[in-house]
Order: C-alpha cells, then sequence, then structure tokens
C-alpha cells in the first residue's frame, strides 16, 4: 500500500515511439488515493504530479485548439495550422496517437490544408 502522498506506477507499454503508457495502482486502493495531511487523517487536496502533469498538457491543448480556430476564422490558416498541428503532438502524447481526439484534429487539420488549397497536404 502507498504511504500518504506517493504513488506506485506500472508501464503498461509504449505508446507510440519514445512514448510510456503509466497506470497508477493508486486507482485500485481507495486509501492510496486520499492522501492524509498530519496525523489528524484528514483528507489532502495534493494533485498526484501525473495528473498535475496530464492537466497541464490538456490545459495546452485547449489553447491551441482555440488559437487555431481563431485564427481559421481571421483567415490566418497559415498560423491556424501550425497550431493545430501542435495540439495533435498533445493529444497524440496525452491519448495516443489513435485517439479519436487525434482523428479530430487529423480532420480539422485537412480542412485548413483545404482552405490553403494544399491538397496533397489534406488527403
Amino acid at each position: 500500500m502507498s504511504q500518504p502522498g506517493q504513488y506506485d506506477v506500472v508501464i503498461l507499454g509504449s505508446g507510440a515511439p519514445g512514448k510510456l503508457l503509466f497506470w497508477s495502482l493508486a486507482a485500485f486502493d481507495p486509501i492510496a488515493t486520499q492522501p492524509t495531511s498530519g496525523a489528524t487523517g484528514e483528507a489532502s487536496s495534493t494533485i498526484p504530479p501525473v495528473e498535475a502533469a496530464r492537466a497541464k498538457l490538456l490545459k495546452q491543448r485547449d489553447e491551441r485548439y482555440d488559437k487555431s480556430h481563431t485564427l481559421h476564422e481571421k483567415i490566418k490558416s497559415d498560423e491556424a495550422l501550425e497550431a493545430a498541428q501542435k495540439m495533435l503532438a498533445l493529444e497524440r502524447q496525452i491519448f495516443g496517437p489513435d485517439s479519436d481526439d487525434a482523428t479530430r484534429s487529423l480532420s480539422w487539420i485537412g480542412t485548413i490544408h483545404e482552405a490553403l488549397e494544399q491538397w496533397e497536404a489534406a488527403r
């Protein structure tokens, strides 16, 4: 069982070249999911490091999404394409290369390529 504030992690395998997928054993241990603070046994609001890192990546992804769509609406498709490609890279890192999110981003990137009349890239 994990000590308060500690998290056991198991490497599940490789999601993409050079990327490892992790699974926290704390998900199976209800006590380990609620680290305590001090001797009072009160639950702490500490976010596990893996979840905090994921939340940070998701925030960056959301910012790229907003930027890409805003730039596309302003007919700045070159910049929108760059933001969308960065968003796709983050989604592949977070969710894996074959995720629904990555698939939707690829479709969006194709739409931007069409707006730029880059027909080969749009395929």
